[in-house]
């Protein structure tokens, strides 16, 4: 992946990258289910098939995002991190 890119998520100004429609819409979606998990509607979802992601793919994202997320949190519970 670019530095830039990299760069440009981790201080959330995407402004500075050209991001395709499909990356924008998986690091949207992405953002939702790491930041307000219980906010995530059908519309969010149907972005993402409508930027080009599967079914597959869009379960396979919010998988990996679970299961960071409860990684992060046990590492962080047993101080780990």
């Amino acid at each position: 992946m670019d530095q830039d890119i990299v760069d440009a998520i981790g201080t959330g100004d995407l402004s500075k990258v050209k991001l395709t429609p499909k990356d924008q819409a998986f690091l949207k979606f992405v953002q939702l289910l790491t930041e307000n998990p219980s906010h995530t509607l059908d519309k969010d979802v149907q972005a993402m098939r409508d930027a080009g992601w599967t079914d597959e793919q869009i379960w396979e994202c919010a998988f990996e995002v679970g299961m960071f997320s409860c990684t992060n949190r046990m590492a962080d519970a047993y101080g780990l991190g």
